[in-house]
């Protein structure tokens, strides 16, 4: 069995570095993911001072909440409430990622003759931030017309407004509260929040998909010139209404639903942090760890190449290196969480066969002797304990490997040449603690902008896909599929056989007691019994027999080898019709069809993050459950 890495713990960090010290820098974060803040506002605002000072309390507090998470701030670099947050983050040395409606050249036509101030100050900014995303023009049209028609440059700072909402984890909107009606502006950007973006300012959604909108933190604005119209009560979170709302609505024999439903919603948002952070630390700790032993950097460079291998033609960009590095560290501490897991698994099933074997001989053989029901006690507790460890590990593992999951289908898109975002088809109907994933693969997209890189015009990618992904995927399918169901028909039959092992047991005791004569508490010979009764033994026997068939009952369902069979045999399924197709169509096939292969890889991957988003809302909470018998089963003493 291979040693359990501890990385969390950090207690495998502390061996591997062999006695080196090693201290963590500013670049063992270059591989993690960070948290995405945006920010709406106005631009003529009163009260600027005042709200300077809350947006730096509220981006210390974020950082405090996620001290290992790089945060960075999306903004579209308005004049105004842009410009002021921007000012702030730069200031707390936090990174900032522009996102432009238009090129920078033409966006500096778009301050005001009054806001040359803003003009200077923009450039200043610009030069501090990260580089800047550029919205594309709307289809069929160029950024010379969007600027000479003021509906379509409206529209592109809606779309603007529109990209940091869908994008972001929480936002930060300094707003007086008015109501608009305007498609572009912070009343329009609250509502995308709220209610999720429109349609035609972002890809065609299901009416059920969930997944659009972010938590708003509402700063109080003034604005100079005051706009007329309804005023929302004031409340420092708005919450996307698709968030759960438990409890029902407000009512009079209700006043509290409100608050519930805001309780719930914060949790949600404060859940997803925690996740976020936890992760980052591990992945910094993981990169720590690699430094100073080969071990575990031979590993991370083996999941590297299981997306760019040896020898390949494809050239990948920094950002898709940088992704797959990303998508290493998630799957090296999936696998990590999985180990660790199994490993507390065994433990406490080990324990609980203890349990009962302590509690059938404290009952049928040392009726007096009370140390041994202390050792059922301490063994039941202990299985209890590893089982909630093994839950927590259950819970990592799943979700380190859906943002694994999730990362290689965004990193295969974009050697494909798509353009298309992980974050807007997977998990697109869930408001649970688990969108962290969603939202992580987002800011993945967005540091690396992959969804505006420029598709690759020749078939080296596409053959790159089809040969590392479709084929790899292909034979780990082939490869699993039986295996898992030998194994679990296996665990299946040897818990039957257990079974009845001590049924035979029970009928043999029967027989042998009828022959000798064996009574209640008598021998073959009438005289009472001053021992152990001979058939207190094959009690304690038969008892071990039977939770042993329960125990190997659980320890199947846990790894839920049959139903896992079942799903690989699907998706093999699925990988072989996508080799077909790319024979066919794909660079160097019989017919080459562009459109075809490309359309083949789009589907591919949103079957494979289907498929996985399925897995983990069915199995990320699944318990293991003692079995029965440790509790249930009846004792005479």
């Amino acid at each position: 069995m291979r040693p359990i890495v501890m990385v969390a713990g950090g207690r495998y960090i502390e061996r591997a570095r062999k006695g080196v010290p090693v201290t963590p820098t500013k670049a063992d974060g270059e591989h993690d993911v960070p948290l995405l803040i945006g920010v709406v506002g106005h631009r003529d605002l009163a009260n600027a001072p005042e709200l300077e000072d809350q947006v730096t309390a509220f981006l210390g507090l974020v950082r405090k909440q996620v001290p290992h998470t790089r945060v960075i701030l999306l903004s579209s670099m308005a004049a105004g409430a842009d410009l002021l947050t921007v000012r702030v983050a730069t200031a707390l040395q936090m990174a900032v990622v522009p996102v432009l409606a238009v090129p920078k050249d033409l966006f500096e036509r778009t301050f005001s003759p009054g806001f040359e101030e803003e003009v200077a100050e923009f450039r200043r900014l610009l030069a501090l931030c990260e580089d800047p995303i550029v919205l594309p023009a709307p289809e069929g049209t160029t950024y010379d017309a969007v600027m000479s028609d003021k509906g379509l440059l409206d529209r592109q700072y809606a779309a603007a407004g529109a990209y940091v909402v869908r994008l972001s984890h929480t936002v930060i909107a300094l707003w007086d509260g008015v109501e608009t009606t305007d498609i572009a502006g912070t009343a329009a950007a609250i509502r995308y929040a709220e209610c999720g973006v429109p349609s035609d300012l972002w890809d065609e959604r299901d009416p059920l998909d969930l997944a659009d909108g972010a938590a708003v933190r509402w700063l109080m604005a003034e604005r100079k010139a005051p706009k007329k119209g309804p005023a929302r009560p004031y409340c420092d979170w708005i919450y996307p209404l698709s968030y759960p709302r438990g409890g029902g609505p407000a009512s009079p024999d209700r006043p509290d639903a409100a608050a519930g439903v805001r309780r719930l919603a914060s949790l949600l948002r404060d859940g997803a942090l925690d996740r976020l952070d936890e992760f980052n630390r591990e992945a910094r700790d993981l990169t720590v760890a690699a430094r100073s032993s080969e071990r575990v950097h031979g590993e991370l460079a083996a999941h590297v190449r299981s997306l760019l291998p040896e020898g390949s033609t494809f050239a990948a960009s920094a950002a898709q290196r940088r992704v797959a590095e990303i998508r290493a560290r998630a799957d090296y501490l999936a696998g990590g969480a999985k180990q660790q897991g199994e490993w507390y698994l065994r433990c406490a099933l080990g324990l609980v066969v203890a349990a009962v074997l302590a509690l059938e001989l404290f009952a049928h053989v040392w009726h007096d002797r009370l140390w041994v029901l202390g050792l059922y006690a301490v063994a039941l507790l202990a299985a209890v304990h590893f089982l909630d460890k093994r839950g927590r590990c259950f819970t990592r593992f799943v979700d380190y490997r859906a943002l694994a999951e999730a990362l290689r289908v965004q990193f295969f898109w974009s050697a494909a040449g798509l353009t298309d975002s992980v974050s807007r088809h997977f998990m697109r109907t869930h408001r649970t603690e688990v969108e962290w994933i969603r939202q992580a693969a987002a800011a993945v997209e967005v540091e690396n902008a992959l969804s505006f890189a420029t598709p690759a015009q020749d078939g080296a990618g596409m053959n790159h896909a089809r040969r590392v992904w479709i084929q790899g995927q292909l034979d780990f399918f082939r490869g699993r599929s039986e295996p898992l169901a030998a194994k679990g028909r296996t665990l299946a039959t040897m818990s039957t056989t257990l079974a009845r092992i001590g049924a035979w047991l029970v009928f043999g005791t029967l027989f042998v007691g009828w022959l000798i004569g064996w009574g209640p508490g008598e021998s073959e010979h009438g005289s009472v019994h001053t021992g152990v009764h001979p058939a207190a033994y094959i009690t304690v026997t038969l008892a071990l027999l039977l939770v042993g068939a329960e125990v190997v009952r659980v320890y199947a369902e846990s790894g839920e080898y049959t139903t896992n069979a079942r799903r690989y045999l699907w998706m093999t399924s699925v990988y072989e019709q996508a080799e077909r197709v790319l024979a066919e169509c794909g660079p160097g096939g019989s017919s080459p069809d562009a459109a075809r292969a490309a359309a083949t890889v789009r589907s591919l991957g949103k079957a494979a993050l289907a498929e996985n988003s399925e897995w983990i809302v069915l199995h990320r909470h699944r318990p293991v459950e003692l079995p029965h018998s440790i509790v249930n089963s009846p004792h005479h003493s």
